[in-house]
């Protein structure tokens, strides 16, 4: 496992878990800014998010689909309420990992709906419980995102 970057609510997080977990906050307050401003397709700058951390958004949906089998996933769903049922299968990421392709070639000229980010959420939800290895800290770019989006 990663090493121990800090301790939140009295639960040590890996460094892995830490960069998921800012991810998934950036990414709902984009979904957040959404709906409090009444829009459906995301702002570009959160386009711009998605494609600095296209490589460690993808690794995310790699670890997740290689570390563990559909039925392990299945296991996670039932013991943690905030997991996704529709995030279960491996197929699932694939189709996320290409819309997440698609906006790292096509930048800001592609529509990227909200719910499209709802989607990158569930997957992302299950990385926070997956094991990534020995990695590095990386953290996610333009993060906090909030401070792009006013």
């Amino acid at each position: 496992m990663g090493v121990i970057l800090l301790e939140l609510k009295g639960e040590k997080l890996m460094s892995n878990q830490f960069a998921a977990i800012t991810l998934i906050s950036d990414l709902t307050t984009v979904r957040h800014y959404c709906h409090r401003t009444g829009i459906d397709k995301i702002p570009d700058v959160a386009k711009d998010y998605l494609v600095v951390n296209y490589n460690l958004i993808q690794s995310f949906f790699a670890s997740v689909t290689s570390n563990t089998t559909d039925i392990e996933r299945e296991e996670l769903y039932e013991n943690h309420r905030e997991l996704d049922s529709s995030a279960i299968s491996s197929s699932f990421y694939q189709m996320v990992g290409r819309m997440v392709d698609q906006a790292k070639r096509h930048g800001r000229r592609i529509v990227i709906l909200e719910d499209d980010v709802h989607m990158i959420l569930r997957a992302l939800e299950y990385a926070k419980y997956c094991s990534h290895g020995t990695v590095a800290i990386v953290l996610p770019e333009m993060s906090p995102i909030v401070k792009w989006l006013e």
